[in-house]
């Protein structure tokens, strides 16, 4: 714990993010990345739901490390504005609310610097798969490209993607962050966990790799160039300056190759490639193995127009194919879709889907193999009115 507070005291700059539980008054995960002169950084979780007594000195230890996170030499970027992120975290009395550090919101940030560069798109981009850089015409014709209005604000899931032409994987939103975290003590599969883990990490990462172009005006190509070392440390003071001008059209170039996963693989798969280690301060320190960006082809970078029709397509096909593989048994009229699944969980049975057809249900099975597993399993009266009686 001193090392950690000791490397956080070195450090003027740090991304934060925080995750809560359907609601932000339910604040659950505070989640701190270090943006140092040089690598290492950590990246801290800090559960607060799981924080230890408050007479213990490792809690002493945790109540002086953000006040070393948020004194007021420390610049803190965050994805919104920060009393979003921590504002009800102070009743867990580790900190208190106002702080005294610099916040920068780079979601406002971002939408002003990306105005200024080319975006790509499936359905309008030239037949020569270019961007013309300058003028109206480095920007998406399509009526519904979803970033077209500067005041909509952007999901850093769809800044990664635009910017860097990578995949932020945003699945786990909604987990229970209450959950315990730490690999010695938590009652998650080792999957979940990692998964969970990973994509709190992510989140700081994408702020960090995002900052030095959006508060610098970068073009997409520095951007593409610059070492990941780089764009996770903090080589020279960098802040939001009010009077620094947007890259103006003459320091464009001429042409934007869009192919630009094909020419800069490395970039995100370098992120966690880097030396950064992930902390548990409110449990037990420990460091984990360094998961990857996942890299994503120019077919994710698709309009609104254009992935609409590509969904629309995908579902019938899946439509199509829903009641392919299914067992059917009668069904008591008081049976309840909730009470099926009850007793096929009982049995141990994997349903994909549990579908009512007047005095009959509908089980969807995954493949054949399944179907034929499961049908011997299954009596065919296990549904009726006897079996509604006796559970």
């Amino acid at each position: 714990m001193d090392v950690i507070i000791k490397h956080f005291e070195d450090c003027e700059k740090i991304t934060l993010d925080s995750e809560s539980v359907d609601r932000p008054s339910n604040l659950a995960l505070i989640q701190v990345q270090s943006i140092p002169s040089i690598l290492p950084s950590f990246v801290l979780l800090v559960q607060l739901d799981h924080l230890p007594p408050a007479n213990s000195n490792l809690f002493s230890k945790i109540k002086y490390l953000f006040k070393v996170l948020f004194e007021k030499n420390k610049t803190i970027y965050t994805w919104g504005p920060l009393q979003n992120e921590i504002e009800y975290g102070s009743q867990y009395s580790i900190f208190s609310y106002p702080i005294e550090a610099k916040d920068v919101n780079l979601q406002s940030e971002f939408s002003k610097w990306y105005s200024r560069v080319p975006s790509y798109c499936e359905v309008c981009k030239p037949s020569n798969d270019t961007h013309v850089t300058v003028g109206s015409s480095m920007f998406c014709e399509c009526r519904e490209h979803a970033y077209n209005d500067p005041s909509k604000p952007w999901s850093l899931q769809n800044a990664i993607l635009y910017a860097g032409n990578s995949f932020l994987d945003k699945s786990q939103t909604e987990n229970n962050w209450f959950s315990m975290l730490d690999p010695k003590y938590t009652t998650l599969h080792p999957v979940k966990l990692e998964n969970i883990i990973n994509y709190a990490v992510y989140d700081c990462i994408s702020l960090a790799y995002l900052r030095l172009p959006v508060v610098e005006r970068w073009s997409l190509v520095r951007l593409e160039e610059t070492p990941i070392s780089i764009l996770l440390t903090d080589p020279k003071q960098a802040v939001v300056d009010p009077d620094l001008e947007d890259i103006s059209d003459d320091e464009l170039p001429p042409l934007l190759n869009v192919n630009r996963v094909e020419q800069n693989d490395e970039v995100i798969g370098e992120v966690l490639d880097a030396d950064i280690n992930v902390e548990y301060p409110s449990t037990v320190e420990q460091n984990l193995p360094s998961p990857r960006f996942r890299r994503s082809c120019k077919h994710t970078n698709r309009s609104v127009e254009a992935r609409a029709f590509r969904n629309k397509k995908r579902f019938s096909t899946t439509r199509a194919r829903r009641y392919e593989y299914h067992l059917t048994r009668y069904l008591y009229r008081q049976f309840t879709k909730k009470m099926v699944g009850k007793v096929l969980k009982k049995l141990q049975i994997k349903f994909k889907y549990i579908k009512r057809d007047g005095n009959q249900v509908l089980i969807g099975m995954k493949n054949e193999e399944f179907k034929k597993q499961f049908d011997k399993i299954l009596p065919l009266d296990m549904f009726d009115k006897e079996h509604y009686h006796n559970n």
